[in-house]
């Protein structure tokens, strides 16, 4: 019975991990967009190279 238990509480833990890592991954994913959305606008088509061109000449 001792050895069940010890397998059930290792898989529902790598279960709950594995849910935590999705859920910080996805929102990591969603706090890049806000940040770039607050700093460079709307302009999501626009390669992030291009978006420093201005910033080129002032230094």
């Amino acid at each position: 019975m001792g050895k069940v238990l010890i397998w059930f509480v290792i898989i529902i833990s790598t279960v709950v991990l594995y849910c935590l890592m999705k859920v910080k991954a996805e929102s990591d994913e969603l706090y890049e967009k806000l940040v770039r959305k607050h700093f460079y606008g709307r302009s999501d088509d626009i390669p992030a190279s291009d978006k420093t061109k201005h910033l080129k000449g002032c230094g």
